[in-house]
């Protein structure tokens, strides 16, 4: 896979758009990789909206780092947030059916509706 990922099972679009979010993962923080890669996959016929989603994903590891770290440090500084109260279909779906990770639990914590339009 390494020496050859283009001719493979995944289409070079598909294959881009792994490039572009493994180059900019927080282990990495790869700019000219992700640069390089986010022209490729455009020429190979990802749309923006297609590369927004691989960056919002390739964020959630530095999200699965700062928001625990987030919720202790607002609690030892006595800081509060108003309880956001939303409607999570995805997540109680997800949740009643064992594929719930508690890694995300900050997340949901944190800001339920991002974490339910996150899953979705």
């Amino acid at each position: 896979m390494a020496n050859d990922p283009w001719t493979g099972a995944l289409d070079r679009k598909t294959v881009e758009l792994i490039c572009v979010a493994i180059n900019a993962a927080c282990t990495n923080l790869n700019e000219e990789g992700t640069r390089g890669h986010m022209r490729k996959a455009l020429e190979a016929g990802a749309t923006r909206d297609e590369l927004l989603a691989v960056l919002k994903m390739a964020s959630l590891y530095t999200c699965s780092l700062g928001a625990p770290i987030l919720l202790e440090e607002a609690k030892a500084a006595a800081v509060t947030a108003k309880e956001k109260r939303a409607e999570t279909p995805m997540c109680d779906r997800m949740r009643a059916a064992g594929q719930w990770n508690v890694a995300w639990d900050p997340f949901y914590d944190i800001d339920p509706v991002w974490t339910e339009a996150f899953m979705v």
